[in-house]
Formats: structure tokens, C-alpha cells, sequence
């Protein structure tokens, strides 16, 4: 039994010694791996005719088509909410209540939007969440009291989310590695101008208009071109799988994959 004790300890240490050799010969085998074998690491300039090429021109342009559109819609409610609040005879507190709460159901939507974009086909989704997100829109115009206007901007707000979860990540899968940066500024561009006018064109359609109903007409209008585009989407959006741009120097651990071709969704 002494002859055991004496021998265990040894042994516990030379394992040891053993498993720090080990660790330290893969700190030097990725230090000599480098960067370089990453996806997108290595590959050349892209211009972005080149990227849009690549990842689809048609792709690009409804995305931007719908960010555009959707972002029409953003000043609503707190250019026209003096209109609301006194159609409906709503106090101040309860129109502005309902103004947040719009925002906040934009960020509670992100969960199953982010859920579904794992398990099926993210065109689809952007499609069909922003069909529901205009029908929304011109319900909005419908409302008859402050509960309705309350579900109608429930709908508007969590559907809009698939925004950040599902149209960014298809948009990663679509286009290289080397000019995503640059896909996703020209598209934030498309939502941020049209977005800057929202207010001049709420207004405006408001105003000409005109009348007591005036603000119920300007969420019907708005959602036409939600609607157009949403169904376009629907129907031709680009789907792709997830794109790996790497090359014969991949390690075994990030196996090269083939560059999958975006198709047409039937």
C-alpha cells in the first residue's frame, strides 16, 4: 500500500506535465495557423458592383426597397398625434403611452423573429412580416377608440422587428465577408433618408388632405407601398444558405465549403 501512495503522486504529476506540454504545443500551432485561414481573411478587394454581383443585385434592391418604405412610416404617430389623441379623445398621457409602447414592442418582437430566422426560410419571413407590419399600419388608421390604436401599433411595432434580426443576417449570408460592411451602410442610407423625410411627408399628405380624419388617411396611403413591395418580396426575395468564403487553407476544423449560388425562391 506504501509502495501505491509513493507511486501515485508521480504519476498525477507527470500527467500533468504531460497535459501542460499538450497546451502549450497548441497555443504555438494556432499562433503559426494565423489569421489567415478565418473566413474572408486573404481574399482580394471587392468593389461593390462586384459584391452585389456576387451576392445578388435583386437581393439588395428589395431590402432596400422595404427599409425604405418601412422607414416612411416612422414619424406617424408623433407628427400626427395631436390628430389621434383628439379623433379618439385620448389624454396626452395615454397617446404618448401609446407612442412608446411602440417602441418597446419593436424590441420584444426581436425574440421570435430571431427564433424563426433559425428554422425557416428568411426571405419569407421578411416578406410576410412586412405584409402583416402594412396591414398593421392601415389599421392603424382604422382604430375607433385607444385600444384598438393600442393593438394596431402592438402588431406594427413587433413585426417591424424582423428589421435587426432576420433582413441582417440574411444579408450576412448573401453577400462576402469583404463588403458586408458596405452592403449594410448603403441600406441603412435607404432607411435613414427616407426616414429624414418622414416627417415632411406625413405632414404634407396630412395637410392636403385636410379635415379631422385627415391623419387616418395618411396610415391607409403608407401602407400601400408596405404592401407592394412586402408581396414582391414574398415572391422573388433571394434566399441563400450560409455562405463560408474560405479557401484550400482551412484547417480541419473550418472545413472549406463551396460557394452556394442564390436562387429564386418558387
Amino acid at each position: 500500500m506504501t509502495d501505491d501512495t509513493e507511486e501515485r503522486p508521480g504519476g498525477l504529476a507527470g500527467a500533468f506535465l504531460e497535459m501542460e506540454d499538450e497546451r502549450q504545443q497548441s497555443i504555438a500551432d494556432a499562433r503559426d495557423t494565423g489569421d489567415d485561414v478565418m473566413p474572408g481573411m486573404g481574399e482580394g478587394a471587392m468593389t461593390l458592383r462586384q459584391a452585389l454581383a456576387r451576392g445578388g443585385a435583386v437581393t439588395f434592391a428589395t431590402l432596400a426597397a422595404i427599409v425604405a418604405v418601412d422607414n416612411l412610416e416612422v414619424a406617424t404617430m408623433s407628427t400626427l398625434s395631436p390628430d389621434i389623441r383628439d379623433s379618439l379623445g385620448l389624454s396626452d398621457g395615454a397617446i404618448i403611452f401609446i407612442i412608446s409602447a411602440s417602441s418597446a414592442f419593436l424590441i420584444l418582437g426581436a425574440l421570435p423573429m430571431g427564433w424563426l430566422a433559425d428554422r425557416y426560410r428568411r426571405g419569407r419571413i421578411i416578406g410576410f412580416s412586412n405584409l402583416f407590419f402594412g396591414l398593421m399600419t392601415a389599421l392603424t388608421g382604422l382604430a375607433t377608440s385607444g385600444v384598438a390604436l393600442f393593438f394596431a401599433r402592438l402588431g406594427v411595432g413587433s413585426t417591424k422587428s424582423n428589421t435587426f434580426t432576420v433582413q441582417s443576417t440574411l444579408l450576412a449570408d448573401t453577400y462576402p465577408i469583404t463588403s458586408r460592411g458596405r452592403v449594410g451602410s448603403m441600406l441603412s442610407l435607404c432607411g435613414s433618408v427616407t426616414g429624414t423625410l418622414s416627417p415632411l411627408i406625413v405632414g404634407g399628405i396630412a395637410t392636403l388632405i385636410g379635415g379631422p380624419s385627415a391623419w387616418r388617411w395618411v396610415f391607409v396611403l403608407l401602407s400601400i407601398p408596405i404592401c407592394i413591395v412586402s408581396i414582391f418580396a414574398i415572391q422573388f426575395l433571394l434566399v441563400v444558405n450560409v455562405l463560408y468564403f474560405t479557401d484550400s487553407r482551412a484547417t480541419p476544423d473550418i472545413q472549406a465549403a463551396p460557394v452556394l449560388r442564390p436562387s429564386i425562391n418558387p
